[in-house]
């Protein structure tokens, strides 16, 4: 990101909104919400704690004394960070439909003892969490179907299902066909909200 992509610091210092990332504390599998960025001197690696997610990317991210991985372990649709920071109309962009979202007792069990497994050198409470706080996203599912007093929440989700792919996808063309979706996808989206 920083070769390829580099961020528009001064952009980003004079945006009109405010910049919140969600990480989870490594140590104690808590949310944590970073909201001073001391003149972003640290975006690239607080981008990359947020986007640390065990196993696939098996380390931890050190900002200032803490330790953090991705903020999904902890809570996978924060929309509760939205609404205490004052925001009555929050978009939420899911990376699969919200309907097939399940939680098969048979199947978490196997997957999370997997996962589980496979993260031996992780912190005892952040590998009890993973692969996601399923209490925190049961809660957060239905605050989406109701919402709190004077706040909007808008679900945009994937329109073709048959077209998703795995988080460790790195086939170009698959990924190439993906983003194409969720552009028409999000524009459709603006289009009907607006």
């Amino acid at each position: 990101m920083k070769e390829k992509a580099p961020i528009d610091l001064n952009l980003l210092k004079s945006a009109y909104s405010n910049l919140h990332i969600v990480v989870t504390n490594s140590k104690t599998g808590r949310k944590e919400v970073i909201s001073d960025h001391d003149n972003f001197s640290l975006i690239y690696e607080e981008f990359r704690a947020t986007c640390a997610l065990p196993i696939l990317y098996d380390r931890e991210i050190n900002i200032g004394d803490q330790y953090y991985v991705d903020g999904s372990v902890a809570d996978l649709l924060p929309i509760d960070v939205a609404h205490k920071l004052g925001c009555t109309d929050i978009f939420v962009i899911m990376a699969e439909q919200i309907r097939n979202i399940t939680f098969d007792k048979t199947h978490q069990r196997l997957v999370k003892h997997l996962i589980r497994k496979f993260a031996r050198r992780y912190p005892k409470r952040l590998k009890n969490m993973l692969p996601t706080n399923e209490h925190i996203l049961k809660s957060n599912l239905r605050r989406i179907t109701r919402p709190w007093r004077n706040t909007n929440i808008y679900v945009l989700q994937p329109s073709d299902e048959e077209m998703l792919i795995s988080l460790a996808t790195n086939d170009k063309e698959k990924l190439h066909a993906l983003s194409k979706l969720g552009i028409n996808d999000a524009k459709a989206f603006l289009k009907s909200t607006v």
